[in-house]
C-alpha cells in the first residue's frame, strides 16, 4: 500500500507542459464547444425536463458549451502570468482542471434563470447539482485525456532522447583557438572566451552566466547582458542552439539526453545542473545535435 502511495506521489510530481496558452488555448476552447455541444445534444447525460426550457434544447446545449469554453479561456488567461511553466507538474495540471470545472459548474448554475423556467432555480440544491454534473462528466474525460497525453508525450520524448544519445557523435572537432569577445552593457566588463569551450549560456534576470570548459571543471563568467544579445554575439558558433527561453547550449558538450513530458533534459560535462529543452525548441535542438 505504501509503495502504491509513493509511486502515485512521484507520478503526480512528474513534469507536464502548460498547454493553456497561445494557439493551443484557442484550439482547446473550440474543442470544448464542439465536444460539449455534441455530448449534451446527442447523449443527454442527465434528466432533461423540456417543459422547463425557455429556449430550444440545442440552444441550451450551445449555451452550456460556449459558457464552459469562455470560462476556460478566462481562467487560463488570468492564470498565465502566475504560472512558471518550468515548474508545471501533473498535479498542478489536475488542480487547474478541477478549478476550471468548478467555475464552469458555477457558470452553468448562473445560466439557469435564463434557460429554465423553474421557481427554484436560485437554490443551493441546483448549485450543487450543476457543479456535481460538471465534475461527473468533465473530470472523467479531462483527467483521462491528460493521463493518456502525459504517457504519450513522456514515451515519445524518452524514446527520441535515447535515439539522440545513442547516435551522438564522439569524433573530435577541429578547433582554431580564436577568442571571441563578448560585449556587455558596461565596456569595462567585456571579456573573451573560446567558442569551442563554451558549454552554455544561462539567463539570470538582467545577467547571463557563461559556462566554459576549463580543464576538469566548468568556469562561470557573469555579464550584464540579455540572452538575445548574447545569442547574437555567439551566433557563429556552429553547434550553438537555443533550447529554452533561458538557455543557449553548445551541443558539442552534451553528454546525455533524457526525455520527459515537457521535452528533454541535457547533461553536460562538468555542469552540476541539467539544461531543459522546451517542447517548442525540440525540432531546432534535434537539428543542431544531428
Amino acid at each position: 500500500m505504501l509503495c502504491y502511495i509513493y509511486a502515485s506521489m512521484n507520478y503526480l510530481k512528474a513534469p507536464y507542459p502548460f498547454f493553456h496558452q497561445g494557439k493551443e488555448l484557442i484550439k482547446n476552447a473550440l474543442l470544448i464547444v464542439l465536444f460539449g455541444f455534441t455530448f449534451d445534444y446527442f447523449f443527454e447525460p442527465f434528466n432533461v425536463a423540456r417543459s422547463e426550457h425557455t429556449i430550444p434544447y440545442w440552444g441550451i446545449c450551445l449555451v452550456h458549451s460556449s459558457s464552459a469554453a469562455s470560462i476556460y479561456l478566462f481562467t487560463s488567461l488570468i492564470a498565465k502570468p502566475l504560472i512558471n511553466e518550468d515548474q508545471w507538474k501533473l498535479w498542478r495540471e489536475f488542480c487547474f482542471l478541477a478549478l476550471c470545472l468548478l467555475l464552469i459548474g458555477i457558470g452553468s448554475f448562473l445560466w439557469r434563470e435564463v434557460i429554465y423556467d423553474n421557481p427554484n432555480n436560485v437554490s443551493l440544491r441546483y448549485l450543487i447539482e450543476e457543479v456535481r454534473n460538471t465534475f461527473l462528466v468533465g473530470s472523467l474525460i479531462l483527467f483521462f485525456i491528460t493521463t493518456i497525453n502525459f504517457r504519450l508525450l513522456e514515451g515519445k520524448n524518452r524514446k527520441s532522447a535515447q535515439q539522440i544519445s545513442s547516435r551522438k557523435a564522439t569524433e573530435e572537432h577541429a578547433t582554431e583557438h580564436r577568442f571571441l569577445e563578448i560585449k556587455t552593457k558596461v565596456s569595462a566588463d567585456d571579456f573573451q572566451l573560446l567558442p569551442e569551450q563554451l558549454i552554455c549560456a544561462k539567463a539570470d534576470g538582467n545577467y547571463v552566466e557563461f559556462y566554459s570548459q576549463n580543464g576538469s571543471h566548468a568556469q562561470k563568467q557573469v555579464a550584464r547582458i540579455s540572452l538575445s544579445e548574447a545569442h547574437e554575439q555567439l551566433k557563429n558558433i556552429p553547434k550553438l542552439v537555443k533550447t529554452h527561453r533561458a538557455y543557449l547550449v553548445n551541443t558539442q558538450h552534451v553528454q546525455k539526453v533524457e526525455g520527459n513530458a515537457q521535452g528533454y533534459q541535457l547533461t553536460c560535462k562538468n555542469l552540476d545542473f541539467k539544461i531543459p529543452v522546451s517542447r517548442t525548441n525540440l525540432a531546432q535542438f534535434k537539428q543542431a545535435i544531428g
